[in-house]
């Protein structure tokens, strides 16, 4: 699965998330059905980095180019979300809010006007 996630940039593009479960980890894809993998989210996070992922919580590593509806409040830095097909709402962590407003400011400002 490691290999797949290196090489195969279709696999990327229509994977929605990955959930962390302790040791494993849910793939939910785009018209296909969730698949479990043995390994950890982290893991999937160093080989993915900068590939138009964020880790939105310890729970969450979301395709940004899979949202569909996006919540951002510059002034309150506590309470951020995102809904993306076949999920309902995800919050981003207080812990990773700063860090999400900087990656909503650099890549995704222009498509959510």
């Amino acid at each position: 699965m490691i290999d797949v996630l290196k090489n195969d940039r279709n696999y990327l593009h229509n994977t929605i998330l990955f959930e962390g479960i302790g040791n494993y980890v849910r793939v939910v894809r785009f018209r296909k059905k969730s698949e479990l993998i043995v390994c950890q989210l982290g893991e999937i996070e160093k080989i993915i980095k900068d590939k138009n992922y964020f880790r939105i919580n310890r729970k969450y590593l979301i395709n940004t180019k899979r949202i569909k509806l996006l919540y951002v409040n510059d002034y309150i830095h506590d309470r951020c979300w995102v809904i993306l097909p076949k999920i309902k709402k995800l919050y981003i962590s207080v812990r990773n809010t700063k860090k999400w407003l900087s990656y909503y400011n650099t890549k995704l400002h222009s498509r959510f006007r």
